[in-house]
């Protein structure tokens, strides 16, 4: 089934060596191109620009990315099947190409290391493995949290070069990866029962978002709760509510020229946003009166 997605064409600026376009069309998606997406936008060199693709008429060699070398588009190279070894390799050797003096060959072995051992943390979290989460989590910090940060500087000093930036997340996109990190290291520990290293991990998940994940503030809460601060739970619990209402606003944007998977991912962020600021209203009324009776 062929699908068709709007997609704008923008020019390559000099400051990038590449673009790369990964396919969302349904059939691609259901071949994994999300997961292509994220692993390439989390890990790609400062010069390497990764987004949203268009169609390429390949169904059922997904993930399937065009890989363009100039500025014009004319020339570019389609790769089939991108997931797994090959596009950790494509990773690799984007970054031994483009990196220059940035990141050494370790770095950026323990980075890649780093981010599939943070997929790995999350799974596990999720299957109530919480000592085994806790652990991918430790190496996956320890592996890639310094040439993240180093690539990051990177793409700072040149704010034009690298990925773009989301405006719905309020901090790098490259970054994201990391944060979550920190925000089920935060959650694993609290549920093995250290709550001071939770609390480090939870701070840690709100300096790298730049204050802008609703999720890590609430991490903070849980954190708070857990050490009975009443207080320290209010204000992190109004600071999440805050960030869901700036993406609630986002949300709601009108977007000309945004295909339908576009516009419908967006309805489901504002919906999801909304009814997370209901639920939290409940402990925040709770907390208020309990504050204002004490």
């Amino acid at each position: 089934m062929l699908s068709f997605i709007l997609f704008v064409s923008l020019p390559l600026t000099t400051a990038f060596s590449a673009e790369i376009r990964v396919c969302q069309s349904p059939g691609c998606l259901d071949d994994g191109a999300r997961e292509t997406l994220d692993y390439l936008t989390s890990l790609a060199p400062p010069d390497v620009r990764v987004g949203k693709g268009r169609c390429l008429s390949l169904c059922g060699a997904g993930p399937v990315v065009e890989v363009i070398k100039d500025g014009s588009g004319a020339s570019s190279l389609k790769e089939k099947k991108v997931a797994g070894e090959k596009m950790k390799n494509m990773i690799i050797k984007w970054h031994d190409s483009n990196d220059g003096d940035v990141l050494k060959p370790y770095q950026i072995t323990g980075r890649v290391q780093g981010y599939e051992e943070s997929i790995q943390a999350r799974e596990a979290y999720d299957a109530k493995d919480f000592e085994g989460a806790l652990e991918l989590c430790t190496f996956a910090i320890q592996d890639a949290r310094k040439p993240a940060m180093l690539l990051q500087e990177a793409r700072d000093r040149d704010s034009s070069a690298g990925c773009e930036s989301n405006e719905e997340l309020g901090f790098p996109v490259e970054m994201r990866w990391l944060i979550e990190t920190f925000k089920v290291s935060c959650r694993c520990r609290l549920v093995l029962g250290d709550v001071e290293k939770a609390r480090s991990d939870a701070f840690a998940a709100t300096i790298f978002s730049k204050n802008s994940d609703p999720d890590a503030h609430e991490c903070l809460a849980e954190v708070c709760k857990a050490t009975h601060d009443l207080i320290g739970e209010l204000q992190a619990l109004k600071a999440a509510v805050g960030q869901y209402n700036r993406i609630e606003e986002l949300c709601s944007k009108p977007q000309p020229g945004a295909d339908a998977p576009s516009r419908a991912q967006n309805t489901q962020r504002k919906k999801k946003a909304a009814a997370r600021k209901r639920e939290l209203g409940f402990r925040i009324n709770s907390l208020t009166n309990e504050l204002t009776t004490s």
